[in-house]
Order: C-alpha cells, then structure tokens, then sequence
C-alpha cells in the first residue's frame, strides 16, 4: 500500500535514514527526534518543517496502523485547529489546558523506535494536508475526536459527529468562537 500512495501523491520515499538492523521495520530514532524520512522540497521551500513533524506525529500515534480515511481525519482536524486559531501545527498538537494535553499521546514520553511505513505513511498524510489547502475535509470541519470506545464529557457538547474507522470526529462550538 505505501509505494501505490507514493506513486499516486507523487512523493517518494528516501533511504537516508536506514532502518535500525538489516530487516527490521523500525527507524533507529523515537518520536522525540523524529527525522523527514520522504522527499519534501515543497516543505522546505515553504519553511514548514517543524509543523511538517509535528502534524506527522500526531498521525503517527493518533492513528497508527487504521485506515488511510482515519489518519488523514486526525491530520484535518489538526488543520481545522490551525485556521480557526491562527496557530502552527505544532501549538495546536501541543497544545495544554491544566495538566491535560488535547492529543493524549504528548502526555508520555515515547522511548520505542518509530515504525517504518507508518512513519513514512504519517509524513505522507502531513504533506498532503499541509500544502493541499483545497483538499476535501472529509471530517467536516471536525476540531476533536476520540476514540470509539471512549466516551469523555466534552462530546456532549459536541455540535456534528461522524465516524471515520476507530474514531468519531466532532465540532465544537468554543473552538469555532475562537476565530
């Protein structure tokens, strides 16, 4: 699946950072240190790597492993977050209120190696919805979402809803309100 969307989005996928041992499908880097392992010239170009790693992340372990249409739908609300709030990529991601983080993934510190396709997979998405502004919202300007099992107490004040693999994605008023 990864060299078919490679092709399709017209980005390849670079060796510069090998793999941590011959046959292994790890990168020998955690979260924390995360690398571009894709050829992006537009990113660099346009000045957006460190947005450009921090939306990858979040995909990364909001969404790793689910379906294309999942990880895509974490990075949208992402960008959602980023326009109606003005802020980058990585305010937005991490982001904290009190002693709880908005992503619950950057309240741990991560010490595990970083998978390789989904890690490259993850960037792709990260490029596609950082430099594609027309591109569908599929999430319908969702700003949060949670997992499916979950049912915490600010979905209740959730105005839309809909479901895309493990996730269901809303649209909050307050966030709205912040433009």
């Amino acid at each position: 699946m990864l060299m078919r969307l490679t092709a399709l989005l017209g980005w390849m996928v670079v060796s510069a950072v090998q793999p941590a041992l011959a046959g292994d499908d790890l990168y020998p880097f955690t979260s924390s240190n995360a690398k571009i392992t894709i050829v992006a010239p537009e990113i660099a170009e346009q000045n957006l790597e460190r947005d450009f790693l921090c939306m990858a992340r979040n995909v990364y372990h909001e969404a790793r492993g689910k379906s294309y249409n999942n990880q895509l739908a974490v990075a949208l609300v992402t960008r959602n977050r980023m326009r109606i709030r003005g802020w980058t990529a990585c305010q937005v991601v991490m982001e904290r209120r009190g002693s709880s983080a908005q992503f619950s993934w950057t309240a741990y510190r991560h010490t595990r190696w970083m998978e390789h396709d989904a890690w490259d997979l993850a960037q792709q998405i990260a490029m596609k919805v950082l430099l594609d502004p027309e591109l569908q919202d599929i999430t319908l300007g969702a700003t949060h979402f949670q997992e499916n099992w979950s049912k915490p107490d600010w979905t209740r004040r959730a105005k839309s809803a809909k479901t895309i693999g493990i996730h269901t994605f809303y649209r909050m008023e307050e966030v709205a309100e912040a433009r």
